[in-house]
């Protein structure tokens, strides 16, 4: 349900989060609250926003149990570094605290460290590489997991919950500055359950379809997956041209905004974390292993995207 001044922008075949008096937002009201029996029933709540940043602009989340307990609550400014009241709480509980110094003293705040995981533009929010959101939540167990990432920027937080169910997702902003708007898409409240996965002969390393008008629904149950399989890239492109690309998260079948475009091309997004530094220093280098259920990466051109901790770092491919 869209309240306040928040509306369908056709233009761009997603959610405007446009502002007049009050907050305007989305609120999502499950009217049967989803449960879980055991730690196999994985809620996923995820969606994808453009981010328009502003002075004074603030953006909010929540997620809530059917009697108001909270589960995930995300609040804070893409425009100022400095802003403190920023917050990230799971099950009402803060789990990202200003970084200080020996003295006591901020040197990052909350809200930076916020911003260090999103894309934004001091414009349109369209503008902006996709920041996606992705709440993973175990009832059983009493936890849950947010991720916020846009591209190779990315942080994960934990925290317990009390809630036993789900039953409201609300977000909103409290203004907009000469149109810097921010837009929402992809809203997906899912649910692990027993299913068989396809067979790996069956498994495909990319997906091709051409657009079916403005919006164009693609299975994507096919795609190979795995341990390093984190997301989904998704391009669409006009005669062989570049009309859009983007990330978001893993799902058995997507939505794409088609407008302008002919073909859509979905490939699966790789992540490796943790490997030695070393290891980019030897002469054997560094081998990425089990990528997939397939075992091996697709025989075509990759994007690396690497973050740099070491001197050094040289790639062969």
């Amino acid at each position: 349900m869209l309240y306040g001044a928040a509306e369908y922008a056709e233009d761009t075949a997603n959610i405007r989060l446009n502002h007049k008096n009050g907050a305007s937002g989305v609120k999502t009201e499950l009217s049967v609250p989803v449960t879980a029996e055991t730690s196999e029933n994985i809620i996923t709540v995820e969606f994808d926003l453009n981010i328009g940043s502003g002075s004074g602009l603030y953006y909010t989340y929540r997620i809530e149990g059917s009697g108001g307990e909270p589960v995930a609550e995300l609040h804070f400014t893409p425009y100022s570094s400095s802003d403190t009241t920023a917050y990230l709480r799971i099950g009402g509980n803060d789990v990202v605290f200003d970084e200080t110094d020996g003295n006591g003293d901020i040197i990052t705040t909350v809200n930076q460290q916020i911003k260090n995981c999103i894309s934004s533009e001091t414009s349109d929010g369209m503008n902006a590489a996709v920041t996606h959101i992705k709440n993973v939540i175990d009832l059983a167990e009493g936890s849950a997991e947010v991720t916020i990432s846009s591209g190779t920027k990315s942080g994960t937080f934990t925290g317990e919950i009390s809630a036993q169910d789900i039953a409201l997702l609300d977000m909103n902003v409290n203004k907009v500055n000469h149109s810097r708007y921010i837009y929402l898409d992809n809203i997906r409240i899912s649910q692990l359950r027993n299913v068989e996965l396809p067979p790996v002969e069956e498994l495909v390393h990319r997906i091709t379809a051409e657009a079916d008008g403005e919006l164009t629904q693609i299975d994507t149950s096919r795609l190979v997956y795995g341990e390093h399989v984190s997301m989904m890239s998704i391009t669409t492109s006009s005669e062989g041209r570049l009309v859009k690309s983007y990330t978001t998260g893993l799902a058995d079948s997507v939505t794409v905004d088609t407008s302008g475009a002919d073909t859509v091309e979905i490939v699966p997004v790789y992540e490796y974390t943790d490997i030695e530094d070393t290891a980019f220093n030897t002469a054997e280098g560094a081998e990425l292993e089990a990528p997939n259920a397939l075992g091996v990466f697709e025989d075509e051109d990759m994007t690396f995207h690497c973050k740099r901790q070491t001197e050094s770092l040289q790639i062969y491919t």
